[in-house]
C-alpha cells in the first residue's frame, strides 16, 4: 500500500515539474509564436503573388 501511494506522489511531482517548465517557457512562446505567424503570413502571401 505505501508504494503504491508513493508512485502516486511521483507522478504528482513530475506533472508539477512539468507545468512549471511550460509556465517558464510561455513567455518564450509568447514572444515567438507572432513572428512565426507573421512569417508564415508572409511566405504565403508572397507564394500568392508569384504563383
Amino acid at each position: 500500500m505505501k508504494l503504491k501511494k508513493k508512485k502516486q506522489n511521483r507522478r504528482k511531482k513530475k506533472v508539477a515539474e512539468t507545468a512549471f517548465d511550460v509556465l517558464l517557457e510561455a513567455p518564450e512562446l509568447l514572444y515567438y509564436a507572432p513572428r512565426l505567424l507573421w512569417m508564415g503570413c508572409k511566405t504565403v502571401l508572397k507564394a500568392i503573388s508569384e504563383a
